[in-house]
């Protein structure tokens, strides 16, 4: 999953989630829609690099 910015909107490629991030200055609520965006994104990298360390008998707790 790739995160994409295009005229001030965030949103996962290939989707059409957008967040427009420059409604209010004041308004943090967006921070939620960024941070869940970045924890998904995470996780799938995660289990990339798990399931590949697996595959490849790497001990990842050295």
């Amino acid at each position: 999953m790739a995160l994409h910015r295009d005229n001030g909107n965030i949103y996962i490629k290939n989707s059409s989630k957008r967040i427009n991030i420059h409604k209010d200055d004041d308004d943090y609520r967006v921070l939620v829609h960024l941070m869940r965006l970045a924890t998904e994104a995470y996780n799938v990298t995660y289990e990339k690099f798990k399931n590949a360390a697996k595959e490849n008998n790497i001990d990842l707790c050295i």
